[in-house]
């Protein structure tokens, strides 16, 4: 593995250190993801949606348009919610497309979604709403309407130009990919699914589900309650698990069809914060689906950015937060014998149990690079943070014999750029480490990761906003 760095400048005045490590021989994801132990899976061909071939930058030769942006991935805390990460997002839309003119590289916003409205009014987004899944719908859709949370499916379309009728929202864990379903306004849209699972497996899912919302609700009480204790022993995650991905593999071609045609399809693949446990649960019973999304990602077949709760389930662990309180995992984490390791999703050494346990294992682990984040951060979190990457520099140090400086370990609870630093150094021994370097993500801020030539590529862009964020969402 080869770590290189380099330090440069924004048109804003301001550093960003951008860590590159090598990928493993053969981590780029093929065409065909590997099969679960069973199951054939179809090959997935999906394409990026072409360009509107009206807009001017594809009909004009003259025009200096820019190649098509690498893999790219969007690792926000508190969604794109400033003007600055808008027009950030939008140009790198409007480059995965080929159509925007290297000239206008310093656009603002609204003069980029003047000129490129033609195609930013065919941007397919596809929005990923299960970290709020157990919360009340009404209560959402008031924060939604009032902006007291960043939704990507409200923003992208107030602030960024993309229409209505183009985004998807979904809700995972009603397994849109099988099951028919009305809708909730405001939460996912309506399901029409090609193929669909029996009446008798729909009823006996929904009834594992139902568990998960019993448990959630009894946790959320004030004082919290105990847990419903099931007839098999089991926890309500594992029932889910069980029954999720028995009907995922038994009808693989519904969810590649649905994969292909709805994620393979969008511009962008955003995903909600909230409840992080609850979000890693349901990509934990639905790893097929997981994968799948991974490997269009690394295709460069769509764009992935989540915030929040959607940010730390693609990270190594998603610990630190104050939202596990005891019960929590006990409930809705899977167990082990649910993790599959097949060198995609999880391999031995994530599965060992060393360094960072199973049940907060980030399960939409789109980064060979070991890390992790703490969203929404403030210096109230340094203490936790400066001993999670002390721990991840003893590791490296006792297994490679390297010294890394004291006073790059302590600077890594600054921001994101000087934690980048210290993982710029310890992802050299990124195939053994286990413990994972924790970047201090603050509000408006945003890792920018790309894939290059067999590489991971971060960077931190946006502004530090010192303005209240609501972490409910």
């Amino acid at each position: 593995r080869v770590i290189t760095s380099r330090l440069g400048q924004t048109g804003h005045a301001q550093q960003w250190f951008v860590t590159v490590c090598a990928l493993s021989m053969g981590c780029a994801a093929s065409t065909t993801p590997p099969a679960e132990p069973g199951t054939t899976l179809p090959k997935l061909d999906a394409t990026t949606a072409k360009p509107a071939a009206a807009d001017p930058a594809t009909t004009n030769p003259k025009l200096d348009v820019t190649a098509k942006e690498p893999p790219t991935v969007w690792v926000a805390s508190s969604g794109c919610d400033s003007e600055e990460l808008q027009t950030a997002l939008v140009k790198t839309l409007l480059k995965r497309r080929q159509v925007f003119d290297a000239a206008d590289e310093s656009m603002a916003l609204k003069d980029v979604a003047d000129k490129y409205k033609d195609t930013i009014a065919t941007f397919k987004q596809v929005h990923i709403m299960d970290a709020l899944f157990y919360r009340d719908y009404d209560t959402i859709r008031k924060w939604k309407d009032g902006e007291e949370i960043y939704c990507w499916d409200f923003g992208l379309v107030k602030y960024c130009g993309f229409k209505p009728e183009n985004v998807t929202t979904v809700m995972l864990s009603m397994k849109p990919w099988l099951f028919k379903h009305a809708g909730e306004p405001g939460m996912w849209s309506p399901q029409e699914p090609e193929f669909t699972a029996t009446s008798e497996e729909e009823a006996d899912y929904m009834a594992k589900l139902q568990q998960t919302r019993d448990a959630y609700a009894a946790l959320k009480c004030k004082p919290p309650q105990a847990v419903p204790v099931l007839a098999s022993g089991k926890s309500c995650a594992d029932e889910l698990a069980e029954a999720s991905q028995g009907l995922n593999k038994k009808y693989p071609e519904a969810l590649a069809s649905w994969v292909e045609k709805v994620l393979g399809g969008a511009d962008v693949v955003t995903c909600q914060g909230g409840d992080v446990v609850n979000l890693n649960m349901t990509f934990q019973c639905n790893q097929l689906l997981a994968r799948q999304l991974i490997h269009l990602v690394h295709d460069n077949k769509t764009m992935y950015a989540g915030h929040s709760a959607g940010a730390m389930v693609m990270a190594k662990s998603m610990e630190m937060t104050k939202e596990i309180g005891p019960g929590w995992l006990e409930a809705f984490a899977c167990s082990k014998e649910f993790l599959h390791s097949d060198g995609v999703m999880f391999n031995d050494k994530d599965l060992d149990g060393d360094g960072v346990t199973t049940n907060v294992l980030g399960a939409l682990p789109m980064f060979q690079t070991s890390f992790a984040m703490r969203p929404h951060y403030s210096k109230a979190w340094a203490k936790e943070v400066l001993e999670k990457n002390k721990a991840a520099e003893l590791e490296f140090e006792q297994e490679t014999g390297q010294e890394i400086e004291d006073s790059i370990t302590d600077a890594s609870t600054d921001d994101a750029e000087s934690a980048l630093k210290l993982l710029n150094i310890v992802g050299q021994n990124a195939k053994d480490q286990d413990a994972p370097v924790f970047l201090p993500l603050q509000n408006g801020r945003c890792i920018v990761a790309q894939f290059i030539d067999g590489k991971e590529v971060f960077k931190a862009i946006g502004t530090a906003s010192t303005k209240h964020v609501s972490t409910a969402g």
